[in-house]
């Protein structure tokens, strides 16, 4: 029985319909728990930001930043900071694109969108509260 080409089956040499496990390692929850922050790069671990959320751990690494694992102390909640990286920190267009982006995000509302809750600025470094 002849089937028909899909995409990951020419990709990945595997026949069609099979997919790889690629990423299936990392899992939903820190997924680059185990990678050192960048050369320079300063940790928020055990800060208080605006004097309401306790900074944690590590969640994981991206392209833009780091987030960190949180409480609320006000509200007695977990949340998550997310803190913009050193290197984009110092330029000033993005760090108001970061902001603007975060506050367009504030004021959405849907289940598959995560809710941000709170935003600002500590060290020079914006940071999001979801």
């Amino acid at each position: 029985m002849a089937t028909s080409p899909s995409q990951d089956g020419p990709r990945n040499g595997l026949p069609s319909g099979q997919r790889t496990n690629r990423g299936a390692g990392r899992g939903r929850r820190g997924a680059r728990l185990m990678e050192p922050l960048s050369a320079g790069e300063p940790s928020f671990s055990h800060k208080r930001l605006k004097g309401r959320y306790e900074v944690g751990v590590v969640l994981g690494h991206g392209s833009l930043g780091t987030t960190y694992r949180a409480q609320d102390r006000l509200l007695e909640r977990p949340v998550a900071v997310k803190v913009l990286a050193d290197r984009y920190a110092d330029d000033a267009a993005f760090r108001e694109r970061f902001m603007a982006a975060t506050a367009a995000a504030g004021r959405l509302i849907h289940p598959h969108i995560v809710t941000v809750l709170d935003a600002g600025i500590v060290d020079g470094r914006p940071f999001v509260v979801m």
